[in-house]
This record gives C-alpha cells, structure tokens and sequence, in this order.
C-alpha cells in the first residue's frame, strides 16, 4: 500500500522533472526568462476551428503584468525579439512549432470576438514586420488598433500554432 508521504514525495518528483526539463531547454536556446510550458489543461489552448489554429490560452501572472508595467521581458511578456524566441520554444499542451501570429491572424480573432480565457484587453506582437526597419506591427484588443512599434518596446504575447 502506498502511504500518503510516498504520494506526496512521487508528485515533488514529478513536477520537478519539467521544471529543469524548461530550464534546460531555455538555457539551451539562450532565452533569458522564457519557459517552455507543457501541460494537459485543455483551458491554456484555445482551438479555432474556423480557422485551423491553434491559440495560446494562458492568463498572465502577477510577475508579467509587472514586466509589461516596467519594460523587461518574463514570460509572456517582451520585446519583439523576445516574443518571436519565445514562441519558437514554447511547447503546451503537447504542441510545439509555435510561432508569433500574423497582423491579419490577430485581427480576424478580434473581428470576430474570439474570447480567451485569459482576457483580451492587451496589445500583442505580430509576426508582420513594419515599413520601417527594426519595427513590427501589434494589435490592441480593446480597440482592434494595429500599429507598428520599435522592436524594442514591450508588448504582450499570444502564440498560434497551425493545425494546416
């Protein structure tokens, strides 16, 4: 019979493989603060059908509304460069080949109301660049605005996997 200390201590290890798993693969890719995620809750995935892809689904935490706040990169949050590595690494819920989505991707989810579960009032990388070096376009949420913005500034993301 398995006692409860040995449940506890089994799920300690458990957890723990991914954790150094992401570290490494971060370390690996030279991402600084980015985690590669993979779990098995249905609510970080948000499957367009209509459309063939698949959204990144994840509420941001304390930490990346902070970065966002204070111009850094964490997790979810960074400059264009850092989104762009970020979701070249990201594995979720068994997915991987990630990649930031177009301008026009972004807008047809905010034209047609597509609701996240982690909100929608941000403005996101896209993977189109602008008419002027080192500038990329994001969209805003709220408002369905896109404009292109120094690679510099720090934005939110939302990767998009294609079911094509």
């Amino acid at each position: 019979m398995v006692s409860l200390k040995d449940k506890i201590h089994n799920t300690k290890e458990l957890t723990m493989k991914p954790k150094v798993l992401l570290l490494s693969l971060s370390l690996l890719l030279g991402i600084s603060g980015a985690v590669a995620e993979e779990k098995t809750s249905d609510t970080l995935i948000l499957k367009d059908t209509k459309h063939l892809l698949i959204w990144q689904d994840q509420s941001y935490t304390k930490k990346e509304l902070d970065a966002y706040k204070e111009d850094y990169n964490k997790g979810k949050v960074g400059n264009w460069g850092y989104a762009d590595q970020y979701c070249r690494a990201l594995v979720l819920n068994g997915y991987s080949n990630w990649r930031l989505p177009t301008k026009e991707e972004l807008l047809t989810n905010y034209k047609e109301k597509c609701q996240f579960n982690s909100g929608n009032a941000h403005s996101y990388w896209s993977s189109t660049p602008g008419d002027e070096e080192e500038k990329h376009y994001a969209v805003y949420f709220r408002t369905g605005d896109v404009n292109a913005f120094d690679d510099v500034v720090h934005y939110y993301i939302r990767c998009v996997h294609s079911t094509k």
